[in-house]
């Protein structure tokens, strides 16, 4: 999509006063948990000694690319980061995808066992499908229409 479409997507969502009140809740509330107190203070630092010059970016440790990222291995030591591209930085911190609202967690087995692998899945009317229920299925309508 061009860029324009995400300018001009970015200006309708910020202008929407409840979505900026929304957001600005989430990170007041992310701010103040206890959990994240070392991490905010360890990218501040970074911050400040970025903008006082103590200290300096280096091209990504990975790749050599410039436009990089500190990554922090132990946010006890803020100021000792590896510098990282954002593609090698997010491999550093893999996601965990977490079930949409209100849906239940992504299933990896059929309802009757089989695995929901690349082997045994394909995708149906935007559902995933296993072949070897679908081969069980196959075979009962092949009987069926044989003794019929």
């Amino acid at each position: 999509m061009p860029p324009q479409y995400h300018a001009d997507y970015e200006a309708r969502y910020y202008a929407d006063p409840a979505k900026r009140a929304q957001r600005a809740a989430n990170a007041r509330k992310r701010y103040r948990d206890p959990r994240n107190k070392e991490k905010i203070e360890a990218r501040l630092a970074v911050r400040r000694a970025l903008e006082s010059g103590t200290l300096h970016r280096q091209p990504c440790q990975d790749c050599g690319a410039t436009h990089v990222e500190a990554h922090h291995p132990d946010y006890s030591l803020p100021l000792s980061v590896e510098w990282l591209c954002r593609k090698h930085h997010s491999e550093r911190h893999p996601r965990v995808r977490k079930p949409a609202k209100g849906r239940p967690p992504l299933v990896m087995h059929c309802k009757r066992g089989h695995p929901y692998d690349a082997a045994n899945t394909y995708h149906y009317r935007d559902r995933r499908r296993c072949r070897a229920c679908n081969a069980i299925a196959v075979s009962v309508r092949r009987a069926k229409a044989a003794g019929a």
